[in-house]
């Protein structure tokens, strides 16, 4: 079983209590960072030596700042990859 967490470092406020890596929600900065989740994760066979064909990732968890501020297309973008 494969898990993935992605982190969305993405906030419409910063709470004073949270420690995550987080800041302000920025639209063109937000689809920069998208962008590269999605190459991270196509590179990332190579860089760990996995076989074709290894397991999918059972279940990808969404979380850091304020996930819900990708939309819907971008989720798409990033749960095909996985």
């Amino acid at each position: 079983m494969l898990g993935l967490y992605i982190h969305v470092p993405f906030c419409s406020a910063i709470c004073h209590y949270c420690n995550f890596n987080r800041g302000l929600f920025d639209e063109g900065l937000k689809q920069r960072y998208v962008d590269a989740v999605v190459a991270d994760i196509h590179g990332a066979p190579a860089r760990h030596g996995w076989a074709p064909g290894r397991q999918a990732a059972d279940s990808v968890f969404f979380v850091g700042g304020t996930a819900s501020l990708l939309d819907a297309r971008e989720i798409h973008a990033i749960v095909h990859a996985c």
